[in-house]
């Protein structure tokens, strides 16, 4: 019998990838964004920092970009 519950929870986190699905995330902060791109977060700047430096775009799971618009 294999059981599924608190006790396991531990154990399913060592064989999967770390991050999450962004549109599951809440107000957890940047860092927990910044975890859930994980590789592409530094190109995600990047583009927002062209695309977006207002940060117009800044609803939900925002990246937020390191320069301003003139």
């Amino acid at each position: 019998m294999v059981l599924f519950g608190p006790s396991d929870s531990g154990g399913l986190c060592k064989n999967g990838e770390p991050g999450a699905y962004v549109n599951f995330l809440m107000n957890e902060g940047q860092d927990r964004i910044k975890a859930s791109y994980r590789g592409n977060y530094d190109r995600l700047v990047q583009v927002k920092n062209r695309y977006d430096p207002d940060n117009t775009f800044r609803v939900n799971q925002n990246i937020r970009p390191t320069t301003r618009g003139l």
